[in-house]
């Protein structure tokens, strides 16, 4: 049992080496200029959402918002289809350049979040995406690639970074 627990912990260290400082960086310094965030994801990325989202209103008095009512899911993804969620509740908010979205996909490939950060991209909106399994290309502002095909393993990875900034950030402040 140990040594299983143990190689997980290995594996989320690896994964974390392996994000080059100035990606870090790079999101932090986005992080930190922006007025409102929004977090989108699902499953388990969506439970990540939602607790950054009370991390960063709570500790950092910044306008966060994530989807989290399963009425309005469900009647968005039945209104405007699945793929189309995420752009479909961003298009209220009138999104503008002071604003972030953060997309967290352990795959990187699902379509609802891409649609919504593109969505946010053609609106002038900064755009960041944390995911994992395979590396591919992406325009947004700020990608960060974990390099693990175990969903724990992403999202563990992906809690740790946004937490890190989070805690930059307090200090920050408290200066």
């Amino acid at each position: 049992m140990e040594k299983h627990l143990e190689k997980f912990h290995k594996d989320i260290r690896r994964v974390l080496e392996e994000i080059p400082d100035e990606t870090i960086e790079s999101l932090y310094t986005t992080i930190g200029l922006s007025d409102r965030i929004f977090f989108i994801g699902n499953g388990g990325s969506q439970a990540v959402c939602s607790h950054m989202t009370t991390d960063f209103f709570k500790r950092l008095n910044v306008e966060a918002h994530s989807l989290n009512s399963d009425g309005l899911i469900t009647c968005l993804a039945n209104d405007y289809g699945f793929d189309k969620l995420y752009s479909s509740w961003l298009e209220r908010f009138e999104l503008n350049p002071f604003d972030l979205v953060i997309g967290i996909s352990s795959s990187g490939t699902s379509p609802d979040i891409l649609h919504g950060l593109n969505f946010a991209y053609e609106c002038g909106t900064k755009t960041s995406l944390i995911y994992g399994f395979d590396e591919k290309e992406h325009f947004y502002d700020v990608s960060i690639f974990l390099d693990s095909h175990n969903y724990g393993v992403v999202e563990l990875s992906t809690e740790i970074i946004l937490h890190h900034i989070v805690e930059r950030l307090v200090e920050k402040n408290e200066q």
